[in-house]
């Protein structure tokens, strides 16, 4: 496992090519004709977009979480169905996946892993939780912080223009990730890399989302696939 900072080791928040950012994931039909902008009178943007994206928050540091407002195209899952915050969760875990390449295996095995390992940190810290809770247990459950875990995106396509006022989400700006995450403060991409020669392509394009104030966190495949 390798992670790199970004370059000058300057954070996506901190050097912002948009107070707002629109990424698209799950999909490969994406185009620039699938996007509309507009400003309302207060300067912010507003993104009316038919695949399935979310908005990073740039400027406010506003993290991307499960508990998040995260679905722009699809209907809100049933939370009429969805009574509790382990339901939800479950519901989250078995549904990310089909956002996932088809061939992508190493994007579901880190799913896997990844939630698999947040139901085993908040077990393991029932009894720390469930006291910090103790005034308000008839109303939140320790199985509440499941959801504060931060969101993975697979497949997202991240916009990375030369011109930061440049709002056409155009194909050459547009980069295509294995997975994405946004702590309000950084974002963090996910690469798989096995034994191959490094490929220019994913040297270049490492290079350029660094430059745009990107980390990147590079796993081995190998490492994952035996757990």
């Amino acid at each position: 496992m390798r992670l790199l900072p970004p370059e000058n080791g300057c954070p996506l928040a901190k050097r912002p090519l948009q107070s707002q950012l629109l990424v698209p994931f799950g999909s490969k039909n994406w185009s620039p004709e699938r996007v509309t902008i507009t400003t309302d009178e207060g300067g912010h943007l507003s993104f009316d977009c038919t695949v399935s994206h979310v908005v990073l928050d740039i400027a406010g540091e506003k993290g991307l979480r499960l508990n998040s407002k995260w679905y722009r195209l699809f209907n809100q899952p049933p939370m009429g169905e969805l009574q509790t915050s382990r339901d939800q969760f479950d519901f989250i875990r078995g549904h990310l996946p089909v956002y996932c390449d088809v061939w992508g295996k190493h994007q579901q095995m880190f799913l896997i892993r990844y939630f698999d390992f947040i139901v085993h940190k908040i077990n393991a810290s029932q009894p720390i939780l469930e006291e910090k809770l103790s005034l308000v247990s008839s109303l939140y459950n320790f199985q509440d912080w499941l959801l504060s875990a931060f969101l993975p995106l697979p497949q997202a396509l991240v916009y990375v223009p030369d011109n930061p006022d440049d709002q056409t989400y155009a194909d050459a700006d547009m980069i295509r990730v294995p997975l994405l995450f946004w702590t309000g403060r950084e974002a963090f991409v996910i690469f798989f890399v096995g034994s191959d020669t490094r490929s220019p392509r994913l040297t270049n394009t490492q290079k350029k989302l660094s430059g745009a104030g990107f980390t990147f966190l590079e796993m081995d495949q190998a490492a994952l696939e035996n757990g």
